[in-house]
């Protein structure tokens, strides 16, 4: 059935192999991801330069609105993204290494520091990133003045590097980690092996984040891609960034692991170092292999730690949203990061109105231009209560007033349930109307002209009959 219908629409030989179609889709997928930011940067072009001067809007935002139903939190965030992630903060094109991220993920960055933002890739879901953002924002609800007074741990003040004290916080927050890094370094015969061991635990799907919080420092994301890359870490105080080897990385396993203790375990170890029993193992359950393990680890503090917030667990994939084709008018709840949050509201049925009932429309210049153009023949408006037959009559507004240009359209077709249009909007079809003849002042229509012509003629027989009475 399908090599039927392939070979009446003529499908079977469009691409000659697979290279020409990869790179057609490519190219595709390229302007997808591409859109919001280019709206953005046509945003700024209606803002910055008299391009709107002919359109008959006051300012980008009312051309925004009128045009593309965006309102100013909408238009505030396209111009955002395109500041922040464009090419030289002023291009249609994202900037290299932000390629593939996706609006929805991207909306997110911006409330992100540049330090972090530069450690995300692509391989991080949306949920990855909100946790971050989480992460960020815990931090930032503490002063600077009470992270001074918490005083720095006076053993890793002795370490060498952050790196070091990072990793001994690490271990301590979760024991769980510290026994099978410590199994890491005593079964390994190489670097090599640690390294791979390493990132087999700490970022088991090839990169991975590691929020941890110093005594007196803050928190602090260590971030891991690879044992080919460096190791990154990042404060979310100051967004300061530091780099480090894998050959840091294996000095500090080290100095964690490497001294023999009287109970030659792991679980002695870390008494040793830490100068606590041994916590009991917790009953975990096991995880679903459907589900995605996050990339991003939250800090254990005392708060989180009661909850059990702190505790790395597997959470559904979450659906990310590409193309511009869904920005104008998102439909997320309650993130934070919807375009435009409408309030939630039960839609009530209405009562069709009469077939011929008439309405009025405000539209934009170049809209009604592009109708008598011949290059618009569809409409999308929220559903009010149209039908087919009903008569729309279009005025151009200008600053709130009708300029005078106006035409009138008759709907011809509209649907309202098709995938892709938002709820509680419809898209129509219309016919244009020729336009009605104007009277000038005093001057009779046809209409009243037959009528006339119709009293006179009656008028004339009647005077014949009484001047000529029959006999």
């Amino acid at each position: 059935m399908n090599e039927e219908i392939m070979e009446k629409a003529g499908l079977e030989n469009i691409y000659g192999s697979y290279a020409e179609f990869k790179s057609t889709l490519d190219n595709v997928v390229e302007k997808v991801e591409e859109g919001f930011v280019a709206i953005g940067y046509h945003l700024k072009l209606a803002r910055d330069t008299e391009i709107l001067k002919e359109s008959g809007y006051a300012n980008m935002n009312e051309f925004a609105e009128a045009e593309y139903g965006l309102d100013k939190s909408a238009v505030s965030r396209f111009i955002a993204i395109n500041d922040r992630f464009s090419e030289n903060g002023y291009s249609p094109k994202l900037q290299e290494q932000y390629r593939g991220m996706g609006r929805a993920k991207l909306s997110i960055m911006l409330l992100l520091p540049d330090g972090i933002n530069g450690e995300i890739t692509p391989a991080y879901s949306k949920a990855d990133i909100q946790t971050i953002r989480s992460e960020v924002e815990e931090e930032q609800k503490v002063s600077d003045l009470e992270v001074l007074m918490e005083g720095r741990d006076e053993v890793q003040e002795k370490l060498e590097n952050n790196l070091q004290r990072v990793l001994h916080q690490l271990g301590k927050d979760r024991p769980e980690y510290f026994v099978r890094l410590w199994h890491a370094y005593m079964d390994s015969a190489s670097h090599t092996e640690i390294c791979r061991k390493v990132m087999e635990i700490l970022a088991p799907s090839g990169e991975g984040m590691h929020s941890i919080r110093l005594q007196g420092a803050g928190r602090m994301m260590l971030t891991l891609k690879g044992t080919g890359q460096p190791l990154s870490l990042v404060s979310l105080r100051s967004g300061e960034k530091e780099t480090f080897s894998w050959e840091d990385m294996d000095r500090a396993l080290r100095l964690l692991m490497g001294e023999d203790t009287a109970d030659n375990t792991a679980e002695g170890r870390w008494s040793y170092i830490y100068g606590e029993e041994y916590p009991e193992k917790e009953i975990v359950a096991p995880v679903q292999p459907e589900k995605r393990q996050p990339k991003v680890e939250k800090a254990k503090t005392a708060k989180n730690q009661e909850e059990g917030a702190g505790i790395s667990k597997a959470v559904p994939d979450v659906p990310e949203e590409i193309g511009p084709e869904q920005l104008p008018r998102g439909e997320s709840r309650g993130d934070g990061i919807s375009w435009k949050e409408p309030e939630e509201k039960e839609r009530k049925p209405f009562e069709l109105p009469p077939a011929d009932a008439e309405y009025g429309l405000p539209v934009g210049k170049s809209q009604i231009g592009d109708i008598v153009g011949g290059q618009r023949y569809l409409i999308l408006k929220m559903h009010n209560p149209y039908r087919v037959g009903n008569t729309l009559h279009l005025q151009v507004l200008k600053d709130g007033e009708a300029t005078g240009e106006q035409m009138d359209i008759r709907i011809t077709h509209m649907t309202e349930d098709h995938g892709g249009i938002t709820p509680g909007y419809c898209v129509i079809q219309f016919e244009v109307l020729p336009p009605k003849e104007e009277q000038i002042p005093g001057q009779m229509s046809m209409e009243d002209m037959e009528n006339a012509e119709e009293g006179k003629e009656s008028g004339i027989s009647g005077e014949s009959e009484e001047e000529n009475p029959q006999p």
